[in-house]
């Protein structure tokens, strides 16, 4: 498949369906739309044209020709939750620049689905990315199924995984600290509460701050 085969399928140039998958502009069509011309690439295992032009000089060997699967531990799919679905985009288009293709994705909701075991035993990948926390079934379930495995969240994994973490506590420590220094005095929580760095965060510079102005006063 390629980007002119894409841009065909979805009804667009081929330069928007170029500056979607190679990340130049997200703002080049509707999220709408990029989410069809990513599920069509996808489905299509659409590869980079460096690859592409190395086939052609009858350079297979010298392809690099590697998958990867996409695994949401905390929605459905890519398009539940907007933080993961930029994850997802930006593993599809790192992912492409290498060579590699995201074979397919499936959530940890539905590892007991037959059609879900089926898929993931018919398709081999050479690695999978879990994109939120998961518990320590579906972890053992991972381990069985995929030889490398990198995490992707806001909190630490209890597994010997390479893991790439946002760091929530800084990040909610600091909204906190500019929500007060803006002389908000009743701050709210949103969020999950259970084993949460974030809302742990927002608890201790609470009480932090409360400490530092029962001192002063």
């Amino acid at each position: 498949m390629t980007l002119k085969d894409i841009a065909k399928e979805v009804g667009v140039s081929i330069s928007t369906v170029s500056r979607i998958i190679n990340g130049n502009s997200s703002n080049a069509a509707s999220k709408e739309m990029q989410d069809k011309i990513w599920s069509i690439a996808r489905a299509g295992g659409y590869v980079p044209n460096t690859s592409a032009q190395a086939l052609k000089q009858k350079n297979r060997e010298n392809v690099p020709h590697h998958s990867i699967a996409c695994v949401y531990a905390r929605a459905q799919d890519a398009q539940n939750d907007a933080f993961f679905s930029t994850l997802t985009r930006s593993i599809e288009q790192e992912a492409l620049k290498e060579g590699y293709i995201v074979k397919y994705s499936f959530s940890t909701f539905d590892i007991h689905n037959p059609a879900t075991q089926n898929q993931i035993i018919n398709n081999e990948v050479d690695g999978a990315a879990i994109l939120g926390r998961c518990d320590k079934e579906t972890l053992k379930f991972m381990k069985k199924h995929f030889h490398k495995i990198i995490y992707v969240g806001l909190n630490p994994l209890d597994a010997e995984y390479d893991q790439v973490i946002c760091d929530g506590n800084a990040v909610a420590s600091d909204a906190v600290s500019h929500l007060i220094s803006q002389g908000h005095t009743q701050i709210g929580y949103i969020g999950e509460t259970k084993n949460e760095i974030r809302y742990e965060a927002y608890c201790n510079t609470l009480k932090k701050i409360i400490l530092i102005l029962t001192k002063i006063l």
